[in-house]
């Protein structure tokens, strides 16, 4: 059984922290009012202490402790449970943080839950200036909250929000990785211009290798393998239609870049897409399995096949290898704002031009465009907080920077009623939208709930 008690009937310690005086590296690790979110304890956002400043033990945090920021506005309130602690260094907490514990593990932990449910509620409890704000101790102290008395019901209690906390954190932590996933994405797409670019009505011909296509003859990972820096604007298959090709590959050893250790590959196909996949993958040559293929330099087309072969030969004799090289001279001397008498004659794929507008590269055919241009924008407000009609009741979730923290935004901290959304600038956004905190830093999240 459990009854209503006050929160200081479960506390039967309690102390705030030491003034520090900090140091770059001591034994002795000191919290502070960052450290403490959502109910953890983030230690590598601590500081170190001066092993020589005199500190009571009873200031020492110990597993089981439950610690509270007591000051600062939209830090106090905060609390988190010290479920471990780091090895091999003592932990003590500034004077802003307070420090409570029971009389047993278990029921410290279901304190700390019980506290964390009521965070919102905790942070209105301030008293003092704006600045100086603190966190009054009474109010807190007399809440009211059920824990059960014995200590198995208690454990039980505890495992079960231990359990979901693990869970949380796992998807956080999958959710950081994902996020991670698509910035690298967005790296090669966006910045390196290194996207899929397979045109849509290709379909693959000519002879396969086994090896490395499927049962329908379609290359195995096909959109992978092509990509607009590697094969960017090539033509596609077609009816009598042959080409002949130049990769330029990376030699065992040497850079691409600097043209005596450049690599040539020449070749002859009728699918240049399907071509250049066998050899990135080391089915198209004994050559090319060496000598790694970064990109189709130049393409050539042909209505016969006896056409295509004659050039091929052409470019495999040493005045032919001798053009290819001058040519790829002037593509990395000339190709961004050179002369017309200085411009390369390669076909290369994956054409890029200059852009004075971003002072860069971007792919043939783009258009450089503003946010603004491209999607309709609008800003944010608050309603006044003076008229308590504008908060209450409480309706429609309404997002600060804080709120902001994450990818995906699914909830809110506070919530406005209709008449605060009518009367203030704020709009309601629905499902989907991206939204931009501007205020103390530049964040990108995307709305999973409709909110304002």
């Amino acid at each position: 059984m459990s009854e209503w008690r006050s929160v200081e009937s479960f506390v039967k310690f309690s102390t705030k922290g030491v003034t520090p005086r900090y140091v770059e590296k001591s034994g002795i690790l000191v919290l502070n009012q960052k450290c403490i979110r959502n109910h953890k304890i983030d230690y590598s956002l601590a500081q170190y202490i001066s092993d020589d400043q005199k500190i009571s033990e009873s200031k020492h945090v110990k597993e089981g402790d439950i610690l509270f920021n007591s000051t600062g506005q939209g830090t106090a309130g905060r609390c988190a449970f010290v479920k471990e602690l780091p090895p091999d260094i003592a932990v003590v907490i500034d004077s802003h943080i307070l420090l409570l514990r029971c009389s047993s593990y278990e029921e410290a932990q279901c304190l700390s839950y019980a506290l964390y449910s009521f965070e919102k509620t905790l942070q209105s409890f301030m008293d003092g200036s704006t600045g100086q704000a603190e966190l009054d101790k009474v109010r807190v102290f007399n809440l009211q909250t059920k824990i059960p008395k014995d200590g198995a019901s208690q454990k039980k209690i505890a495992a079960v929000l231990s359990a979901l906390d693990a869970k949380i954190e796992l998807n956080n932590r999958i959710n950081a990785e994902l996020e991670a996933m698509a910035k690298t994405l967005y790296d090669y797409w966006f910045v390196q211009f290194d996207f899929p670019c397979l045109p849509p009505d290709y379909q693959s011909v000519g002879a396969r290798k086994p090896s490395c296509h499927d049962r329908e003859g379609k290359p195995s990972g096909l959109d992978a393998v092509c990509t607009y820096r590697a094969v960017g604007g090539l033509p596609v298959p077609e009816a009598g239609k042959h080409f002949v090709y130049v990769l330029l590959c990376l030699p065992a050893s040497g850079d691409a870049r600097v043209c005596d250790d450049c690599s040539f590959y020449i070749g002859m196909t009728d699918d240049l897409y399907r071509r250049w996949f066998e050899h990135k993958t080391g089915h198209g040559a004994k050559w090319t399995k060496a000598n790694r293929p970064i990109k189709v330099i130049h393409h050539e087309t042909f209505d016969s096949k006896e056409a295509a072969a004659t050039r091929e030969k052409e470019l495999k004799t040493g005045f032919g290898r001798k053009w290819l090289k001058r040519e790829y001279q002037k593509l990395l001397k000339f190709d961004i704002g050179g002369s017309p008498a200085h411009q390369s004659k390669l076909m290369q794929a994956g054409k890029m031009v200059y852009n004075p507008t971003l002072k860069r590269e971007i792919p043939e055919g783009w258009e450089v465009s503003t946010i603004g241009d491209t999607f309709p924008t609008s800003l944010g407000g608050t309603p006044s907080r003076i008229n308590p009609t504008y908060w209450a009741p409480p309706e429609i979730n309404w997002l600060n920077s804080e709120d902001k923290e994450t990818l995906y935004v699914v909830g809110a901290d506070e919530r406005i009623s209709s008449a605060g959304l009518k009367n203030s600038a704020a709009k309601l956004l629905p499902v989907g939208t991206v939204i931009l905190s501007i205020v103390r830093h530049l964040r990108a999240s995307i709305l999973g709930v409709e909110a304002a």
